[in-house]
């Protein structure tokens, strides 16, 4: 997982901001909310997920609906400054290059 695929996943700050101010949702009202198309959102939360910073679950009543939340790594980037941000992924990732193709 690389800090590029972060970048360029759309919606991925959007992502984790909705669920740190508004709380654990379902992937539909995360996608409604963006007004973003629900296969976008479903990628970003992909990414999200796999950078450990989104936790996906399966609701109990509904095994088709998943409801997605701030993993303790998505609490603890959003609760970051901005400039720690690039030490904070090259703790969880080990990539040290932060240069983005346009």
């Amino acid at each position: 997982m690389s800090i590029r695929e972060f970048t360029r996943a759309s919606a991925s700050l959007e992502i984790l901001l909705i669920l740190y101010f508004y709380g654990p949702m379902p992937k539909t009202d995360l996608s409604e909310r963006q007004r973003i198309g629900f296969e976008s959102v479903q990628h970003s939360l992909e990414i999200l997920r796999k950078l450990g910073l989104v936790a996906i679950r399966q609701q109990a009543r509904f095994p088709y609906s998943h409801v997605c939340e701030l993993a303790p790594r998505g609490r603890q980037l959003v609760e970051s400054p901005a400039y720690d941000w690039p030490s904070l992924f090259w703790e969880w990732t080990g990539e040290r290059s932060l240069i983005v193709a346009h």
